[in-house]
């Protein structure tokens, strides 16, 4: 069966005018923060060539907590979840309770988000860093591979799963050419996985997008979308088998 994993949105090519928004936070003994106590930033939301929201950038760093709000108080971002997800408006709003809570990430700050997704959304910490912030186990119950982009630290935000995060590396989708991204696929098909939305519309015959995959410092190419790698099933009928090989390339 084909896992449907919307793509996320990345890059920027047009700025809309840096706005005002407020800066959601916490007290000493973890309430939330009153009006009176919200101070004002500066964003700059970027849109991609076909006109989709990509990057939200904050001036200055913003509370990962206050970054949720600002979604749901703004409005633009909060529009294009609804494109993909039934209710975002409720879902964000017990996140944003769940962060504040949150001994391991409540503290964490962010410079800008990066991307989102039915599944997920991911911004970009103050120290550079990543953090994802995903709809259940980003991994779909299955052990990071070699091929996965090596997590710094993770966990659950709520006891019954519903709400995980993912602390990585920020990669870059630079300089990936086909060669690399054919042979880095073969070797996760050797491993036994089936990789999904490796292609997408609007590319020529054949051609693989590189918003899949990322390259680290070090030189190596990781998969950072892992819920698009499915373990293949040596019992599948042919059925599935073929077509498996004509829709989830």
């Amino acid at each position: 069966m084909k896992i449907s994993i919307p793509k996320i949105f990345t890059g920027s090519n047009k700025n809309i005018k840096p706005r005002k928004l407020c800066e959601h936070g916490v007290t000493s003994d973890m309430k939330p923060v009153s009006d009176s106590f919200l101070v004002n930033v500066e964003k700059a939301l970027n849109f991609d060539s076909n006109g989709d929201l990509s990057v939200i950038n904050y001036y200055p760093d913003v509370a990962l907590s206050g970054a949720i709000m600002d979604i749901l108080r703004d409005g633009i971002l909060l529009e294009e979840l609804s494109k993909i997800k039934i209710n975002p408006k409720q879902e964000l709003k017990k996140l944003e309770q769940e962060i504040l809570k949150s001994k391991d990430i409540r503290e964490v700050k962010v410079k800008s988000l990066i991307g989102y997704g039915y599944r997920a959304l991911v911004f970009e910490t103050e120290d550079g860093k990543v953090i994802k912030i995903t709809h259940g186990d980003h991994f779909n119950g299955r052990k990071p591979a070699d091929f996965d982009l090596p997590i710094i630290q993770s966990g659950k935000l709520t006891d019954d799963g519903e709400f995980y995060y993912y602390i990585e590396e920020k990669i870059s989708h630079d300089n990936l050419t086909q060669s690399e991204l054919s042979d880095f696929i073969k070797k996760i098909k050797k491993s036994g996985y089936r990789l999904t939305d490796y292609r997408v519309d609007g590319l020529p015959f054949g051609e693989i997008s590189a918003e899949q995959f990322g390259r680290l410092q070090n030189g190596k190419i990781y998969l950072i979308d892992p819920e698009s790698a499915v373990k293949i099933d040596p019992n599948e009928s042919i059925f599935t088998k073929i077509y498996n090989f004509f829709f989830n390339k």
